[in-house]
């Protein structure tokens, strides 16, 4: 590996966990909108 490979490997993870995290934040945004006493099953 160069440099140059292991700098662009390093910044696709940063950018999978980016991208993960806003879909976290979605699903979180959500999630506030079911009532209290919503039951899934």
């Amino acid at each position: 590996l160069t440099v140059t490979d292991l700098v662009i490997r390093v910044l696709q993870e940063v950018k999978e966990r980016e991208d993960e995290y806003s879909k976290l934040q979605v699903l979180e945004g959500r999630m506030k909108r079911i009532p209290v006493g919503f039951k899934l099953a």
